[in-house]
């Protein structure tokens, strides 16, 4: 029983995630910022198959960016799709301008319903 449970914990550990890795917010002055935020796959797996995308049954990871009241996009789309992540760490990045006040935040929030949810919340500084 103990290789089986090994065996199985052993592939729990290779299945695909979803994170997001990093953020970067630079100033380009003028209230106006660029922001980057990197999606990346722990896991051994792709977050979807090859036939998966060939079907077109794999569903795309959706980024979504949640601005304050006193902010306003000003370059990129409030809501981005990634259509995959490849396995052993495979990153994509998104990135967008925004205009606000130095020290408000927003949210960037990431969804899939196989990998479920990340979310991260950034200052302007």
């Amino acid at each position: 029983i103990a290789f089986h449970t090994d065996f199985c914990i052993g592939l729990i550990k290779k299945l695909p995630g979803l994170e997001i890795s990093k953020t970067e917010v630079k100033s380009l002055g003028s209230e106006l910022y660029q922001l980057t935020a990197y999606f990346t796959n722990p896991g051994w797996f792709p977050t979807s198959t090859a036939q998966g995308r060939r079907a077109r049954t794999a569903w795309p990871i959706t980024v979504r960016l949640k601005l304050g009241s006193e902010q306003a996009l000003f370059s990129g789309r409030p809501i981005e799709s990634i259509p995959f992540l490849d396995g052993s760490g495979d990153t994509k990045k998104v990135e967008w301008a925004v205009k606000g006040k130095k020290g408000t935040s927003l949210i960037i929030s990431s969804a899939t319903p196989r990998l479920g949810t990340a979310s991260v919340t950034v200052v302007l500084d």
